[in-house]
């Protein structure tokens, strides 16, 4: 009797597979060296990302090579776990090194389906993606990429596992036929068939695209330096293509330089590639939602909130959109705006809690429909409880509908384990306990408030200080008045 290097039970001596897992019985140190190989694998792949991204110029090489490299390894694995599905659900067959096969297969049609996805989106899904707002962009392109991936994936799965149904079953006649060698090579004419489909399909896409697509992959691993390279190459013989311009103005908008000099030359020139964009493409949600991003950061706020409105208006059912048509708003004091784009987004989320938190906050700071906006907040907060700014909305919304106990019990539950709290969350706190003379100098709270540079570029909240600091006088000057008449 001899044991099974697979699975570990009693065999007669003269069999050469295991007759109930089909392993070969004189294969144990083949067994050994492929499981080896299969988590060794990984380790090539993290040298092998880190290598590439560095030689690319990314700025940050550690971050997104050990970044894409997990993402490698976890699609790498997960050719081994489809093939282990098949085999615990359907009892199949499977030689040891078929495990390592699928997970080098997996790696391949991931990387093969990252062209397949731009090329048929560009192919063929052109005007459909187009009409996208940004973050229904990306989960569309996200949700074909996974589709294309896994129909690819299942298909290979099975085909190696036929591989070694017809290995380890047929009599040597069999393996010998036609139809038998076609079945056992179907997992090497998959990937390949995918590969040379793909490569005709890249082939013919346009030059345009072809070079937005090298630009976006190199910015997703920050390379900066080198898509800046491209993307002037590209606007030289290409200077209205949308996608071009559209980039461009991005590295522009996110560069170091940029936001820490912001170099009026650069704003004018992001500002005038986001508009040649939208115009190249003038259905587009997201060239519109861009543009007004560039008027904002142009501090035009007419244009700024146009834009964001057509924007949402040509994506009526993205609930993103609304949400920054809502945003923009409130950053410029257009209340009745904001509160309209914000109900909008609700209809199409009732239960957005961040939607809810900014209606109820909105609500608060122009003084309107309190106690909708408490039950706004309130719904917020049971939504996402360990929101700290639906807290101090939650917090704020009981302060103004006089509920100053409740107001003072739920803003103490973010100083609580707090790591950092905001300038509007410290006013709200003061604001709070003075309500409660729990202060003895609120004034002087609030004037240290004022002074700060991150309250000082916030209009809003600016106005919000100065109008409880003018009912704290008031409240003093009463007190001193009632002193006096004693």
């Amino acid at each position: 009797m001899k044991k099974c290097p697979e699975c570990g039970l009693d065999l007669p001596d003269e069999v050469l597979y295991c007759l109930y897992c089909g392993t070969r019985t004189n294969i144990s140190n083949q067994v050994k060296r492929t499981r080896i190989v299969l988590f060794l694998f990984p380790i090539f792949i993290l040298l092998s990302c880190l290598a590439t991204v560095y030689d690319l110029g990314s700025s940050d090489f550690l971050e997104a090579g050990f970044t894409i490299a997990g993402i490698a390894c976890c699609l790498y694995f997960l050719g081994a776990l489809f093939l282990g599905i098949l085999k615990l659900f359907f009892n199949i067959k499977t030689a040891p090194s078929s495990f390592f096969t699928a997970s080098f297969s997996s790696l391949i049609i991931a990387i093969t389906t990252i062209f397949a996805g731009f090329s048929i989106e560009n192919l063929y899904l052109k005007n459909y993606f187009v009409k996208l707002g940004p973050i229904a962009n990306l989960k569309k392109h996200f949700i074909l990429l996974l589709t294309i991936y896994l129909v690819l994936q299942i298909l290979e799965s099975i085909a190696i596992s036929l591989k070694d149904k017809y290995t380890i079953t047929s009599s040597s006649e069999d393996k010998n036929n036609s139809r038998s060698s076609i079945i056992t090579k179907l997992y090497i004419i998959i990937p390949i068939s995918f590969i040379l489909l793909t490569s005709v399909a890249f082939f013919f896409t346009s030059h345009p695209d072809k070079i937005s697509f090298l630009c976006e992959n190199l910015l997703a691993i920050s390379s900066k330096d080198k898509a800046n390279q491209y993307l002037d190459y590209g606007l030289q013989h290409y200077p209205r293509d949308a996608k071009l311009c559209f980039l461009k103005a991005n590295i522009l908008t996110s560069s170091d330089s940029f936001s820490t000099e912001h170099n009026s030359k650069t704003e004018s020139e992001a500002l005038k590639l986001a508009q040649i964009a939208s115009d190249e493409k003038p259905d587009s949600p997201l060239y519109k939602y861009y543009l007004s991003v560039q008027f904002d950061i142009n501090k035009n706020s007419e244009k700024a909130i146009m834009y964001a409105d057509e924007a949402a208006v040509l994506a009526k059912d993205d609930i993103f959109l609304w949400q920054n048509l809502g945003d923009i708003n409130q950053k410029y004091s257009r209340f009745t705006g904001s509160i309209s784009a914000y109900r909008k987004a609700l209809t199409l989320d009732p239960d957005n809690p961040t939607v809810l938190n900014n209606l109820s906050y909105t609500l608060l700071t122009c003084n309107k429909d309190l106690l909708i906006a408490l039950e706004l907040a309130e719904k917020s907060v049971k939504n996402s409880p360990n929101s700290v700014y639906n807290r101090d909305t939650l917090a704020w919304a009981y302060y103004k509908n006089n509920q100053f106990t409740n107001a003072l019990e739920s803003i103490n539950l973010l100083y609580k384990n707090r790591k950092s709290i905001s300038p509007e969350i410290d006013f709200h706190y003061v604001a709070i306990l003075d309500s409660m003379g729990l202060i003895k100098n609120p004034i002087e709270d609030y004037d240290k408030m004022l002074v700060k540079p991150e309250v000082a570029t916030n209009k809003n909240l600016v106005l919000e200080i100065v109008e409880a600091k003018k009912i704290a006088e008031n409240k003093l000057k009463e007190k001193q008045n009632g002193k006096l008449e004693k």
